[in-house]
């Protein structure tokens, strides 16, 4: 083949005969570098297109220049690089990242897997090769768990590391669950070990025959094979990692769950199964019975277990020695690979009074969760185990952990499930005892069938309920784990050459004479310069044969592609992202900023629904984030008040009555929640300190949903008919709602309730109802001066006085000396043009005493008064700026 430079790529011409002709010639493919999602705690998700076919063995020599463009993986074990932080231990992992890429091919005899390691004590491992079994104990390295065949073929595990400083390295085996270690060597295995020139990483080499895997010594008639990689770098050891901060070693993220009782096979990573139909069978029986386990290339599962008939309450000591052996279920994530190191074994019995449930779970680290139980959030912060359990009426969904902060269990049923939450102050009992090893801990739960199924109670013996219990493991382990299913690519059966003049990313299509694109070879593919060889199967780009003849071979070559961090669009945040310290990151991700008030040193922002981010935030004069607290219910719309060292924010919206997820208008209440919060901590304060919210006032639920582009056409928004959008606010929908406003004076708080045409007062320390004001449609609320409260009231602002006994409400302008409710304005001409109040949501008062009504409909401006009532101009041009086209800084929206 001839090549020749032309202005920037390579051109060159073959000619395509009979394929199987011609030698096979190695895939190079295209540049993949794949990062590696998370599918559990300690254990990452790896995914790889079908691993290429080598034409040539790859050789033993540590470079990695041979295996430019075969497909890559990546593994971070620890997600800084955008954390803020000055603590010692973050801003080392800064300076020196750690990573490790891992790619695979293979030939008739041997698969290679050749992994590029950033670590900053490159090349050190104290293990000799004598002691396999301890290799991880010493530094860095890998240990490779190889499986082929399915279900029931061999597995290998194949441990290589440094030695000798890094001159060398130690290559030892292992074969299922044999715990004898042999040099693999004698049977054609290699490895080699290059360290970078800057001591900063090194690569590693290995080469393993088929035959250690496989009957026959070649590869798998399948096709496929499974691949679990334990990865360690010398410095992340045990101690460091425990340096982390806690809530860091959840993020990284670490956080492993899998289902142990399910409808099919065992299923890992995927979060909470909602759907009964997912669940696996409970029946409640007189004895014992052994679980149906079943097995799948994830592990081992149930699909069916036993209640069995408790004679006598077991004792609640944490031993499990009084259960019963045989009807356990057993669970075990990658056990074929990893052994019982993520597993679990659990039981359940029954009597006319509780269900009793029995837990052994199995760890890579101690059990810990921080989580306290107020936040009804255990999967979320640590090691924990959850029951979803239906009766064919009604799905309860129960969350078991040990609350670390308070030092005692925690047992709560989500939200909108029980009456109450909070299983343990209604009898429920829950002990834990830690493993001596530190590696696991035993739980026993007993849940009252009153308090879970308070209209049936215990099930008939014969029973068969579904149900799924969901362990949850975390933790920072010295061993970062990967599980990588692989396909093999079949060998291609055309060889295209050229010759690279410069390294950089290359693209590489098969014309025609008259330049018709046929096919890409390969895209934006980063090789070396010099001899490439690429393989082709020979079809184009439909898969289709292209006929024998004359075409041309174009190579397109030049610098790599980089990028620049410039913005993140709609997160102000300082930075952005959350950090190590608490202070980046912003509102939250699933609703806009509804709520904002101010002590004068602080603001105050929130946003009613957040998953990432937060939905409360205090930022400091500069826009600096101080703290964040997140959410509860996704409710519609939310609205902050400030009063003395508190920050009160009130939540108001629908919310389910069923366990059905999903609103069909009838199955759904009103509710407003309340909290309170210290303002400069952001923690729990007064009636928050027992629960985190509490619900102040409810009302039928009217399905009252519309579309926003009709609002947003017409410019009618107005508190009668919306307070914010639907849970996931890409969805362009929104509604109404009841509670709109709360404002504090002294120590009483104002609730707004639009449809109820009053003000509910409420003990600011207790949160209990007081008393209440009857005005017309009120919205927004604010603090008056001299302990008068202004209002909202239809298209009006009143000022109630808050010492009167009386109801009564007064429209003219002159401020009367008795009535608890003064108009002030309505926007109406009296000596100025201002027009009327169209729609007014909010009102607020500025320093000098100034009034700031934010006003809807065909306004959408922000309304000025001085205190008399008097217009003084508007803020922002009438109509605001439009939805799409150019943005107009004069215009609010």
């Amino acid at each position: 083949m001839e090549n020749m430079n032309w202005g920037g790529a390579v051109v060159g011409r073959f000619r395509a005969g009979r394929y199987a002709s011609l030698l096979v010639a190695a895939v190079v493919g295209m540049s993949w570098v794949l990062t590696a999602r998370v599918l559990a705690g300690g254990v990452s998700m790896g995914t790889l297109p079908a691993i290429p076919f080598a034409a040539h063995p790859m050789k033993m020599t540590g470079s990695l220049r041979g295996w430019a463009g075969i497909p890559s993986v990546k593994e971070v074990p620890l997600h800084v690089a955008l954390l803020h932080s000055s603590m010692a231990v973050i801003r080392e992992l800064q300076t020196h990242p750690h990573t490790v890429r891992l790619q695979l091919c293979y030939d008739a005899k041997y698969l290679y897997a050749a992994l590029n390691w950033q670590d900053p004590h490159a090349g050190v491992n104290t293990t000799p090769a004598s002691e396999p079994a301890q290799w991880a104990a010493g530094g860095g390295g890998v240990e490779l768990h190889l499986g082929a065949g399915g279900k029931a073929g061999r597995v290998l595990h194949l441990a290589c590391w440094p030695v000798q400083g890094g001159k060398a390295v130690a290559l030892m085996a292992r074969r299922g669950k044999n715990r004898h270690w042999f040099n693999p060597v004698k049977d054609g295995a290699a490895a080699a070990i290059l360290l970078h020139e800057n001591h900063l990483g090194y690569n590693q080499m290995i080469r393993i025959p088929w035959a250690l895997l496989t009957g026959n010594g070649q590869p798998p008639a399948a096709g496929k094979l499974t691949v679990v990689a334990d990865f360690v770098w010398s410095d992340l050891t045990t101690a460091m990692l425990r340096s982390m901060p806690f809530d860091y070693s959840l993020v990284s993220p670490r956080h492993l769950t899998g289902d142990i009782l399910t409808s099919a096979k065992p299923k890992y990573g995927q979060g909470y199964l909602p759907n009964p139909a997912a669940w696996g069978q409970l029946h409640f029986a007189n004895r014992p019975q052994a679980a149906v386990q079943v097995r799948s290339y994830t592990g081992l599962g149930a699909t069916a277990m036993t209640a069995s008939w408790a004679k006598h309450p077991p004792v609640m000591n944490g031993n499990l020695s009084g259960w019963p052996k045989q009807g356990m279920a057993r669970m075990a994530l990658l056990s074929r690979y990893l052994g019982r190191r993520y597993s679990g074994t659990i039981g359940v019995q029954y009597d006319r009074r509780n269900l009793y449930i029995a837990a052994h779970i199995t760890s890579a680290v101690p059990l810990f969760n921080q989580m306290i139980e107020t936040t009804k959030a255990g999967f979320w912060g640590g090691d924990a185990l959850q029951l979803r359990i239906t009766n064919g009426h009604r799905v309860v969904n129960i969350c078991g952990w040990y609350d670390t902060a308070n030092h005692g269990p925690a047992l709560t049923a989500d939200t909108g499930d029980l009456k109450s939450p909070y299983l343990l102050k209604q009898g429920a009992k829950e002990v834990f005892k830690a493993d001596g090893n530190g590696h696991g801990y035993r739980q026993e739960i007993a849940i009252p069938w009153k308090v879970l199924f308070p209209k049936t109670g215990a099930p008939k013996r014969g029973a068969n309920w579904r149900a799924t219990f969901q362990i949850w493991w975390a933790g920072l382990s010295r061993r970062f784990s990967m599980y990588v299913p692989v396909e093999l690519a079949s060998p291609d059966a055309l060889a295209v050459h050229y010759k690279l003049p410069k390294s950089g990313a290359v693209t590489v299509g098969v014309f025609t004479k008259s330049g018709q694109l046929l096919r890409w070879i390969t895209r934006a593919e980063y090789q070396y310069a010099g001899e490439r060889t690429l393989s082709w199967n020979g079809m184009n780009q439909y898969h289709q044969p292209i006929a024998a003849g004359n075409y041309v071979l174009k190579v397109l070559y030049h610098p790599p592609l980089t990028t620049t961090y410039k913005l993140t669009l709609g997160n102000p945040g300082t930075p952005p992202w959350p950090t190590a310290n608490g202070k980046g990151d912003w509102l939250g991700d699933e609703s806009n900023p509804q709520g904002a008030a101010t002590d004068g040193k602080w603001v105050f922002l929130a946003s009613p629904c957040a998953e990432k981010g937060f939905c409360i935030i205090a930022v400091n004069s500069h826009g600096q984030r101080q703290w964040g607290l997140g959410d509860d219910g996704a409710p519609r719309t939310v609205s902050l008040a400030v009063c003395g060292q508190y920050v009160y924010a009130l939540f108001s919206g629908p919310v389910l009555t069923d366990a059905s997820r999903h609103y069909n208008g009838k199955n759904a209440v009103g509710r407003a929640m309340l909290e309170c919060l210290n303002k400069r901590t952001g923690e729990p304060a007064r009636f928050s300190l027992q629960h985190p919210y509490k619900v102040v006032a409810k009302w039928p639920y009217t399905d009252n949903i519309r579309g926003l582009w009709k609002l947003r056409r017409d410019m009618t928004f107005s508190p009668e008919n919306y307070a914010g959008q639907t849970r996931y606010s890409s969805i362009d929908e929104g509604g109404p709602t009841n509670a709109v406003s709360v404002a504090g004076i002294g120590e009483r708080l104002y609730i707004a309730l639009l449809y109820e045409n009053k003000i509910l007062v409420l003990d600011a320390r207790s949160g209990k109802p007081v008393g209440s004001i009857h005005v017309d449609k009120p919205a927004g609320l604010c603090a008056g001066p001299d302990g008068t409260l202004l209002a909202i009231s239809g298209r009006r602002v009143v000022e109630i006085n808050l010492h009167a006994h009386k109801q009564t409400v007064i429209v003219h302008r002159r401020r009367p000396t008795g009535g608890p409710v003064v108009q002030l304005m309505t926007g109406s001409k009296a000596g100025t043009t201002v027009p009327n109040l169209l729609a007014p949501r909010c009102v607020t008062m500025g320093p000098d005493g100034d009034i700031y009504v934010s006003d809807w409909g065909k306004s959408f401006q922000v309304k000025v008064f001085s205190p008399q009532g008097r217009f003084l101009h508007a803020i922002g041009k009438k109509g605001g700026r439009p939805w799409l086209g150019n943005f107009n800084p004069d215009g609010m929206l």
